[in-house]
């Protein structure tokens, strides 16, 4: 829990130019994020204004906070779009969730393909805002790090990219509650760390590749409201800690093992 301290960030806050942390995450804060904040604070390595009510957009000047590791920004109000992100090579936790950004346009998410330079990236949550576009191929060149990708509950649209399987210590990989077509690429069983695979909620078509079997560490399947067909393949049995099996609503139908 947080405490419930609120009104605008006071002024004097962007005079301790040595600062490295600045956390005040869990609060009612309000107002915009200053628009020079990164060169005011030219050292900051972590930084939240998580569950807040901030309603600005995100300031460019991050676009050159080259020493963040952390940055959350979850839980607000902000909009428009998110200023690019390759200068941030140390990023390794980066979240949005829960705001209002994007607009559902083509250009929505090239800042995810600026962050291919944040080479020890471990956890990435856009969830729940107004992104558009289409699903950038570039996603497969993130982190080799990267253990979360969520992207879900968006206007995002495309196919899972080819090389998502260079992702080898994801865990988890949700792009649920968007507008993703095509197949589930059979190299998803490649991601040998994967404990949650959440596809549900999408347009995908054709068959569950007999390839999930290899995810010997996956606990929760989530594939509801596609257009899947097929038969459920056999080699789900390999999947000896699986909890959540979900294929509901697949209009096309599914034939059981």
């Amino acid at each position: 829990m947080g405490n419930m301290f609120s009104g605008v960030i006071p002024p004097s806050i962007f005079n301790l130019s040595l600062l490295t942390g600045l956390d005040i995450g869990f609060n009612l804060f309000h107002g915009n994020i200053p628009s020079d904040i990164c060169i005011s604070l030219p050292n900051l390595e972590f930084f939240s204004i998580a569950s807040n009510q901030f309603t600005s957009s995100i300031p460019v000047s991050l676009s050159n906070a080259s020493n963040l590791e952390l940055l959350q920004l979850s839980l607000n109000n902000l909009t428009g779009e998110v200023p690019t992100l390759e200068k941030l090579h140390r990023l390794n936790f980066f979240t949005l969730f829960s705001n209002h950004l994007g607009s559902g346009q083509a250009n929505d998410l090239n800042f995810l393909s600026s962050m291919t330079n944040s080479t020890t990236l471990e956890y990435l949550s856009i969830k729940r805002n107004n992104f558009g576009g289409e699903l950038p191929k570039q996603i497969s060149n993130l982190s080799t790090m990267l253990g979360v990708i969520n992207l879900a509950e968006n206007n995002i649209f495309g196919s899972i990219p080819a090389g998502t399987e260079k992702l080898v210590s994801l865990t988890v990989f949700d792009v649920s509650t968007n507008k993703i077509s095509g197949i589930i690429p059979s190299s998803i069983g490649e991601l040998q760390n994967l404990e949650g695979l959440i596809l549900d909620y999408n347009n995908l078509s054709g068959h569950i590749p007999s390839s999930v079997g290899n995810l010997t560490k996956l606990m929760a399947l989530h594939l509801r409201d596609n257009s899947l067909e097929g038969s459920i393949p056999s080699s789900l049995e390999n999947c000896k800690i699986l909890l959540v099996l979900n294929l509901c609503e697949i209009p096309s139908g599914l034939i059981g093992i």
